[in-house]
Order: C-alpha cells, then sequence, then structure tokens
C-alpha cells in the first residue's frame, strides 16, 4: 500500500481472508503512515503556519525557577499532539527562548522571555514531558532571595502566563522565608556575609593590615618568654639536682613542687592540627544537609510530575470529549 500498488495489495487482502489470516493490524498500521504523509503535504499547501506563543505557568522552589509548558494558545484549552523541540531551550543570564513545532499539525510555537532576575544556565534544563507539555528548570543565581515576578519590567506579560499552584504550594514554605527584595544586590549582600561567616567558622578569616605587625610581635614575644621558661626550668632542675645530692635529698620536694606549678608551654602545631581537624568536621556536616536537601528536593519533583501526568490524562479525556480537531487553533 506504501508504494502505490493498490491492486496488488487488495488481491493480497482477498486471499488472506479466504484463508483465515488476520492482516487487518498491518492493512491499519499502513493506512495511518499514508495519512501523516498526506497531511504533511496539505499543510504545505496553505504554506508556513503563523507563530503561536504557547500558554505557560510558572512558579519557584528555593533554587529554581519551575516553568510549565503547554503548546497551546490558552491553557485550558486541548494541547497540540505530536510537538517536537527545534534545537532545545535557548537559555542565557536573564532570558529563555524555546522553539517547538508540529509537522503534523502544521504548527509552531516560541516562547521568548525576558527573565526579570539572574539564572545560571550552565545548571538549568528542560524536558519535553506527555501529552503536548514541557518543563523548564532554571537554576537562580541567588538561592537566597526569592522572585516577586518572572518577567523583567520591559516585557508586557502575556494573558496566558498563569501561576504553576501545584508547584507554589509544594514549595511555600521554602520560599516564604527568602528575601524577596526586587533585585538580586541584597542577594549579592546576603551570599557576601555568608561566606564571611562560614570562613571565621574555619578559622580562615585575615588579620588586618595594622594587627599583622602586632600579632606578629605578640608571637615573638610569646615564644622568647616560652624559651626563657625552658632554661630557667633547665637551670632550676640542675639546681635542685645538685642541692639534692648534697642535702641528701632534703631538697627534692622543693624542686618538685616548683617543676608542677609551671605551666607546660602549648605546641603550635598541635593547635594547627586541632583547628584543620575542626575545619574537616565542619565541611563534614555541610556536605550531609547539602545532601539530605538534594533528597527532598527529589521527593518533591516525584511529586510534581505524578501531579502533570493527572493534568495530562485530564487533558486527553477532555479532548476526547470534545473532539481535539475542532477545538486546536
Amino acid at each position: 500500500m506504501e508504494k502505490g500498488w493498490w491492486d496488488v495489495s487488495a488481491q493480497l487482502v482477498g486471499e488472506c481472508r479466504a484463508r483465515g489470516f488476520k492482516v487487518a493490524s498491518p492493512v491499519y498500521k499502513a493506512k495511518s503512515n499514508l495519512n501523516k504523509q498526506l497531511n504533511v503535504i496539505t499543510n504545505l499547501l496553505s504554506g508556513p503556519s503563523a507563530v503561536i506563543s504557547p500558554a505557560f505557568q510558572w512558579a519557584q522552589s528555593r533554587d529554581y525557577i519551575l516553568i510549565n509548558v503547554k503548546f497551546a494558545h490558552k491553557l485550558d484549552t486541548p494541547a497540540t499532539l505530536g510537538v517536537k523541540s527545534k534545537g532545545g531551550a535557548d537559555i542565557t543570564e536573564k532570558g529563555l527562548v524555546f522553539e517547538a513545532a508540529s509537522k503534523t499539525k502544521n504548527k509552531r510555537f516560541r516562547l521568548d522571555l525576558k527573565l526579570s532576575r539572574a539564572v545560571v544556565p550552565e545548571e538549568s534544563e528542560w524536558s519535553m514531558a506527555a501529552v503536548g507539555r514541557a518543563t523548564i528548570s532554571l537554576k537562580k543565581k541567588h538561592p537566597e532571595t526569592a522572585w516577586i515576578r518572572l518577567l523583567d519590567s520591559s516585557q508586557v506579560p502575556p494573558q496566558n502566563m498563569h501561576t504553576w499552584w501545584t508547584m507554589r504550594e509544594q514549595h511555600v514554605n521554602d520560599v516564604k522565608t527568602l528575601d524577596t527584595s526586587m533585585t538580586d544586590a541584597s542577594a549579592i549582600a546576603k551570599a557576601k556575609a555568608k561566606a564571611a561567616e562560614e570562613a571565621k567558622a574555619r578559622n580562615e578569616t585575615l588579620p588586618a593590615d595594622g594587627a599583622t605587625g602586632v600579632a606578629a610581635g605578640e608571637a615573638n614575644n610569646n615564644e622568647n618568654n616560652e624559651n626563657n621558661n625552658n632554661n630557667n626550668n633547665d637551670q632550676d632542675a640542675a639546681a635542685a639536682a645538685t642541692e639534692a645530692s648534697s642535702n641528701s635529698g632534703a631538697a627534692a620536694p622543693e624542686a618538685m613542687s616548683e617543676d608542677a606549678s609551671t605551666a607546660a608551654p602549648v605546641d603550635p602545631m598541635v593547635e594547627a592540627k586541632r583547628k584543620e581537624l575542626m575545619a574537616e568536621h565542619s565541611q563534614a556536616r555541610a556536605a550531609i544537609l547539602k545532601e539530605a536537601t538534594n533528597q527532598v528536593a527529589l521527593v518533591q519533583q516525584n511529586k510534581a510530575r505524578a501531579l502533570d501526568k493527572a493534568d495530562a490524562d485530564f487533558d486527553v479525556k477532555l479532548a476526547a470529549l470534545g473532539g481535539a480537531g475542532g477545538s486546536e487553533l
């Protein structure tokens, strides 16, 4: 059939039915393939279609901006099926361009957003979802802040932009604790303050230039005092030993009490090792907390995918009820 051998195909189907062979499945499959090819050709007769700005929803977590794209001009209309991306999502620090098209329906979609805050393109991702949808996750450059708005003030918000309530309710507890400034200035300040606190906790803060010489002088004085104390202790111990030998051990208790009252100096290498162990302990705790946070985020993403699948099933049933062909743009 796909080669146009209609007479041969008719005779072959007749013979198969006469002998009891089942050929319905391959015949219907060939018919479907032919219809798809014919639709592509007939769509070319009308020329390229207008570019559609798809409907989308957005929400945010502590670390990401979450976007759910539906390949339809409105959120409450059936989605266009068989849509494939054209080169994926082009994500920049403050912009997003996502293009997709359906050859069978002769439809093209383009989502062009100017973001109000900065993101990290290398750590952002996108994927095609089921039933005419796509999801995009943009990594915040400054996760210490919550975005008040998605789009830059220079871009007029489209009418088919909506809040992704499912994801917003899921992350509301994390987002409400974040800073809500209109720019990244406060986020940068908070990041610097956090870095300074971490450096101070690891004893990595550097002394001021004026205090460097004083600290060095005090260290040298302490070292000289320790050396003098050690020399005095050695001399006292020798004198005590001499006196003990001449007086038959009478002065031994006094020498012992004098040695016990002298505090032993702190070994600088031992102190440095102790600080190093404290820093390793802090880093290990931070790694454990980060892994636990990632696991919680993974569970939340799985929940979100399950909810998206439920929405997608609803779209399929809605399309079947109202007739996808007559309702689509």
